[in-house]
C-alpha cells in the first residue's frame, strides 16, 4: 500500500462527494482512503455508502473532534505514506498524490511539501503564498527548510499541503492534541523539527474551501484566539527545551510571536493579560516584530483598526 489517505467526516453532506471524488480520481491507484465518521449528525456518511470501491475503509466513531478523528485513521493505516484531507476540500490535480509519491521515494522523505488555494469558488481561487525562489525541487534538511520558509514568510501550517511517511510519524509519537482547536499549529512545527530530508512539491495542489461557520469566520474567534496562546506557550517551552541551535530557535520564536499577534488581531481580542504582553516582547527577535508588538501594547484598539484597513 503506497498512501493512506485520511478524511475525517463531520455533518459536510454538501461536500464529501467533491472531496472523495477527487481522491478516487487520483492517477495512484494502490492507495486506501480511510473514512472516520466522527459521530455526523447529517446524511454525509449514506453518500459516502453509496461508493463502491474496495479502497474505502470506514471507521465509525462517536464525535471527538478534528485531531481525534484523525488520530484513529493513523493509527489503523497501513500505507506508506500519510496523507490527510478534510471532508470539505478537495484535490485540484489527479496526478498530485502520484508526484508526491514518486518525490517521495526518490528522496527517501519524511515530509513531502506543497500548496494549495483559498477556494471560494470555479471562478474565485486565491493561491496561498510561497516565496517562488524557495518553492521549487529540492531537498532540504530541517534547519534549513524553517529557517528560509519562515523568514520569507512562505511557512504554511495545515497538513493537508503535505505528505507523510508513515514510520517517521508513528515513530515519533506525532500525533493531534485532541480538544483544541489550530490542532495543525504544534504536529506540524514539531514534524518539521524532527524530520531529516524534507522535499519541495512545487504545485499548488489543493484547494482549501472557504465557507460560513469556519472556525474563524464564525463565533468561535474568542475560543481560538485562546488555543492559539496556550499553543504559543506550550511550544515556546518546547522549543527552548528541545533546540540548542540558538539561530533556529530564535526564527521559531519569533514566528510564534506573528501568530499570537495574528491572532489578536484577527479576532480584535480585549482581553491581553500582562502574560501574553511579556511573551511577546521576549519572543520577539527582529524589528519589524518589535514595532509591531510595542505599537500594539501601547495602542490596541488603533493597531486592530489598521489590521483591519491593510492586514498588516
Amino acid at each position: 500500500m503506497f498512501i493512506s489517505v485520511i478524511i475525517p467526516v463531520y455533518n459536510v453532506e454538501e461536500y464529501i462527494e467533491e472531496c472523495l471524488n477527487s481522491v478516487l480520481s487520483q492517477t495512484l491507484t494502490n492507495i486506501e482512503i480511510i473514512i472516520v465518521n466522527d459521530g455526523t449528525k447529517d446524511n454525509s456518511m449514506e453518500k459516502v455508502l453509496k461508493y463502491d470501491d474496495d479502497r474505502i475503509v470506514i471507521l465509525n466513531k462517536e464525535n471527538g473532534g478534528l485531531s481525534s478523528a484523525r488520530n484513529e485513521g493513523l493509527k489503523i493505516a497501513k500505507g506508506k505514506y500519510i496523507y490527510f484531507i478534510d471532508s470539505d476540500d478537495f484535490l485540484l490535480n489527479n496526478k498530485c498524490l502520484e508526484e508526491m509519491y514518486k518525490i517521495a521515494e526518490k528522496d527517501f522523505s519524511d515530509i513531502i511539501v506543497g500548496n494549495g488555494y483559498k477556494y471560494y469558488s470555479k471562478d474565485n481561487m486565491k493561491e496561498l503564498y510561497r516565496d517562488k525562489n524557495l518553492f521549487k525541487r529540492s531537498v532540504m534538511n530541517s534547519k534549513d527548510f524553517l529557517i528560509k520558509f519562515i523568514n520569507s514568510d512562505s511557512m504554511q501550517i495545515p497538513v493537508y499541503y503535505n505528505m507523510y511517511r508513515t514510520d517517521f510519524l508513528k515513530q515519533n509519537n506525532l500525533f493531534f492534541k485532541e480538544g483544541r482547536i489550530h490542532e495543525d499549529q504544534e504536529f506540524i512545527t514539531k514534524a518539521f523539527l524532527l524530520s531529516n530530508n524534507i522535499s519541495i512539491y512545487p504545485k499548488s495542489f489543493y484547494a482549501y474551501r472557504q465557507r460560513e461557520g469556519s472556525i474563524m469566520s464564525g463565533t468561535k474567534k474568542d475560543l481560538s484566539v485562546q488555543h492559539t496562546i496556550m499553543n504559543c506557550f506550550e511550544l515556546e517551552e518546547y522549543y527552548n527545551e528541545n533546540i540548542d541551535d540558538t539561530e533556529l530557535r530564535k526564527v521559531l520564536l519569533n514566528k510564534l510571536v506573528s501568530q499570537m499577534l495574528y491572532s489578536f488581531s484577527n479576532a480584535e481580542y480585549q482581553n491581553i493579560d500582562k502574560s501574553y504582553k511579556r511573551f511577546l516582547l521576549r519572543n520577539s527577535y527582529n524589528l519589524k516584530n518589535k514595532m509591531k508588538i510595542i505599537s500594539f501594547i501601547l495602542f490596541k484598539n488603533y493597531y486592530y483598526k489598521i489590521y483591519k484597513k491593510y492586514k498588516i
